[in-house]
């Protein structure tokens, strides 16, 4: 590493790892998936109280003013549209009425934290997801009303004035500097395309073994703007440990998905594939491998791979009343 402090803190990271086999020795059944997802339903519900209390000026803001705990919105945001991807799996799988409209409650719960939010990713997330939470909810359904009510329901979201103000900046930003971005110039207000152009310089520099974890500081110390790491989960891995690196990450995520995908009909097969498609959607914006928060989710559902793996595929193992016996 070019950076021996940087590079030693991101190497200890890889002590979040140790809860995948940890959690391989667990014996998931349907009902404990569904108390998993509760309790962090539970812990994403009371972040909800903490944002609209804030917004509302009955608790005091956060000092860094991100909504809820506190947490930086690259963060929240994703925990937020996980949730409601559970929330949808498990309204199709109830046909109780009352069960349904908590679930439903809980959902519109999470995206007026999510409009509360000023991350860019979450938005994105959310759009994604959008359809898919539809579909389980109201799949029988023609596709007029489907693309009617995704359509009500993403316009909802951009209606928030916090989300307006995030994405009108955002684009003035782009607008006035247009020719700047294009030719891969530093500009302070969106610096994605000048990081992602240095991280692809990086690589191509080294792309046998990469520059080393942490170095990316000091590969940009000479530009005479400095960034900790390229706010993309692959780039980073190209860019720090060489082509070797980019294996790594596509096999990571290559077999997740390829185990989880047609097990997505049990609890614990859509558990892990969301969190998955997440992070690896999320990543391409941010490098959420570097972040505890996100780290730590995706090693512990990485451990969950080993029994589902166990698990017979397709629609057989669905359990309609499930919900209702937890």
């Amino acid at each position: 590493s070019l950076d021996r402090e940087l590079g030693m803190d991101y190497a200890l990271k890889g002590k979040y790892w140790i809860l995948a086999p940890i959690f391989t020795g667990l014996c998931l059944k349907e009902r404990r998936v569904f108390h998993m997802v509760a309790a962090l339903w539970a812990g994403l519900g009371i972040g909800v109280v903490l944002a609209v209390g804030q917004k509302l000026g009955w608790l005091p803001p956060n000092s860094n003013g991100y909504m809820g705990y506190g947490v930086a919105y690259t963060f929240s945001a994703p925990y937020l549209v996980f949730g409601m991807l559970m929330a949808g799996f498990y309204y199709q799988k109830t046909q109780r009425w009352l069960y349904r409209m908590g679930l439903i409650l809980l959902i519109a719960a999470f995206i007026v934290h999510l409009s509360l939010l000023h991350g860019r990713i979450g938005y994105l997330l959310f759009l994604f997801a959008v359809p898919i939470i539809v579909n389980q909810m109201i799949g029988k359904l023609s596709m007029g009303i489907k693309v009617l009510i995704c359509a009500a329901v993403i316009v909802g979201l951009f209606l928030s004035p916090s989300v307006q103000y995030r994405m009108n900046s955002t684009v003035k930003v782009i607008q006035d500097n247009k020719e700047e971005l294009l030719r891969g110039e530093d500009v302070g207000a969106a610096p994605r395309l000048w990081i992602y152009s240095q991280a692809i310089k990086a690589f191509n520099q080294s792309p046998v073994f990469g520059i080393g974890t942490g170095s990316f500081t000091e590969f940009t110390r000479p530009t005479g703007h400095t960034v900790t790491h390229p706010h993309n989960n692959l780039l980073y891995m190209l860019m720090s440990y060489g082509v070797p690196g980019g294996l790594v990450f596509f096999w990571l995520f290559g077999t997740l998905f390829y185990i989880a995908w047609p097990r997505r009909h049990t609890e614990l097969g859509y558990f892990v594939l969301s969190v998955g498609w997440i992070i690896f959607v999320a990543g391409m914006f941010d490098t959420s491998l570097l972040n505890s928060q996100t780290l730590i989710m995706f090693s512990v559902t990485y451990g969950f791979l080993y029994p589902l793996q166990k698990m017979p595929k397709g629609r057989a193992v669905l359990k309609k009343e499930e919900l209702v016996e937890a």
